[in-house]
């Protein structure tokens, strides 16, 4: 699934995705496949994640940052 970084609290290590349809799923720090990225990931980034759903609705796992067309072409990734 993909979706967009609405914020991040990184002081409190969690943040919100708008994914498809603008559903809002909940991601916390440790769901981050490169957790060393969660300092940098800011909201308007692109990410892919799986989802699952807890008592308290749907929850992103395996986070990881999908690099812009920019980044591709021979920018720097981050």
């Amino acid at each position: 699934m993909q979706g967009t970084v609405k914020r991040v609290m990184h002081d409190r290590g969690f943040g919100f995705i708008r994914a498809e349809k603008g559903v809002e799923v909940f991601f916390h720090r440790t769901a981050l496949v490169d957790q060393q990225l969660f300092q940098e990931l800011q909201g308007g980034k692109t990410v892919e994640f799986d989802a699952t759903q807890d008592r308290r609705g749907p929850r992103a796992i395996r986070v990881r940052l999908v690099p812009s067309p920019e980044e591709l072409s021979g920018g720097t990734f981050g």
